[in-house]
């Protein structure tokens, strides 16, 4: 669609990392999101990890995707010893995956 709704961040642990890593990666995100006006609640994912989801006033897809990603790498950066944002298998244990992907 040319625009979103919401904001969707799959956070997705990377053996031996688990929820309780993915909800640190939340919380961070939440805060982070927080500080731009964005509210953000999360949920289960059904497997291992979290959604974080981010109700939107419609905006064009294009800005949301690119700003998810920008977040992502932020979490990265802000917490290189827990989040990730390239989807690289042989980076990701212990580590968080923050797959902001299903914004595109």
């Amino acid at each position: 669609p040319e625009t979103a709704d919401r904001m969707v961040f799959d956070l997705d642990p990377g053996s031996p990392a688990t929820v309780v890593q993915c909800c640190a990666v939340a919380l961070w995100l939440r805060e982070r999101l927080a500080a731009d006006g964005l509210f953000a609640y999360g949920k289960t994912s059904g497997s291992k990890g979290l959604h974080l989801l981010v109700p939107l006033e419609p905006t064009p897809s294009a800005e949301v995707s690119a700003y998810a990603k920008r977040l992502a790498v932020e979490a990265e950066s802000a917490l290189p010893e827990l989040a990730l944002h390239r989807m690289k298998r042989a980076l990701r244990p212990g580590k968080v995956f923050v797959d902001f992907s299903q914004n595109s």
